[in-house]
């Protein structure tokens, strides 16, 4: 065999060692750690119904979540309480076509319990409170849902109250109470009834629509109470200075004969009731 006339001699096709260069990094494998993988958003998201019903994961959670629109045009989200995929998908089709029955026969998407829908109304009235809006009846009406609307009626979902259960409730209510009930007693016994319902009807867990009983408004008249005579009247007057004058064992109980005449004073020519009417009376000086 003929050598090529064209190609370099041997010894130039040699490329020697060059004794300045840099020699090969060593391997770093044992200096890596390993990273916490995440999972893709098309492993956390699916989509149903041509796009309609959506699959989703929380960010620390393993169970499926389900989100759809309906013809409000607003999300309505649900848990399918499953962390299968094709278990959530059989709930997420199921919850979905129950809500658009529901929504198209004018029933709520979710129902609560009346002693859940009875704490938000609670909260609501603490608002008002704190407003100085009509305190009074609100601090009636929150003493009326603890002691006896969510002792009786806690356990029951809100759309499931009917008249065979506020009868129930009446009676059980005369017991707890000991006598016949008072008409104004009950009265606000209805009333705070009411504002529970109202606030489940604004929280869209009841239909306004849905027939739901009142609770009864009759109870014992409420005597009125004796009053006192124009003589009997003329008689506290006349007496009152001379009482006053009469003074007490200290100074103090002079002082005390006088403010009480002075209340009896205004009362008789206000009308104004004692009690609670009457508690926020002050002296100007």
């Amino acid at each position: 065999m003929k050598p090529n006339p064209k190609s370099p001699p041997i010894e130039q096709r040699i490329t020697p060692s060059l004794p300045d260069q840099d020699p090969a990094p060593k391997s770093n494998i044992y200096q890596l750690k390993l990273v916490g993988g995440r999972s893709s958003d098309s492993e956390r998201m699916h989509h149903m119904r041509d796009g309609c019903v959506v699959l989703y994961k929380r960010s620390q959670s393993t169970v499926w979540q389900v989100r759809f629109k309906l013809f409000d045009l607003k999300w309505h989200s649900f848990t399918t309480k499953h962390k299968d995929l094709e278990y959530a998908r059989r709930v997420a089709s199921t919850l979905y076509d129950r809500a658009r029955f529901a929504k198209e026969m004018g029933l709520p998407l979710q129902t609560k319990t009346f002693g859940v829908v009875a704490q938000a109304c609670i909260k609501q009235m603490d608002l008002e409170i704190e407003q100085g809006l009509k305190v009074r009846t609100c601090l009636d009406y929150q003493r009326v849902i603890k002691k006896y609307l969510i002792p009786f009626f806690g356990k029951y979902n809100i759309t499931s109250l009917d008249s065979k259960l506020v009868r129930e409730f009446e009676i059980w209510q005369n017991e707890k109470i000991g006598r016949m009930p008072k008409a104004r007693t009950l009265m606000t016994h209805a009333s705070a009834y009411n504002r529970v319902i109202e606030t489940a009807i604004e929280q869209g867990w009841l239909n306004k629509y849905q027939n739901i009983p009142t609770l009864s408004r009759r109870g014992e008249k409420t005597k009125v109470r004796p009053g006192f005579t124009v003589e009997e009247v003329n008689q506290l007057l006349e007496f009152m200075p001379k009482w006053v004058a009469a003074g007490g064992h200290r100074h103090t109980g002079r002082q005390i004969k006088e403010v009480m005449r002075d209340y009896v004073e205004v009362l008789l020519v206000t009308r104004m009731r004692c009690g609670k009417e009457s508690l926020n009376i002050t002296m100007l000086r």
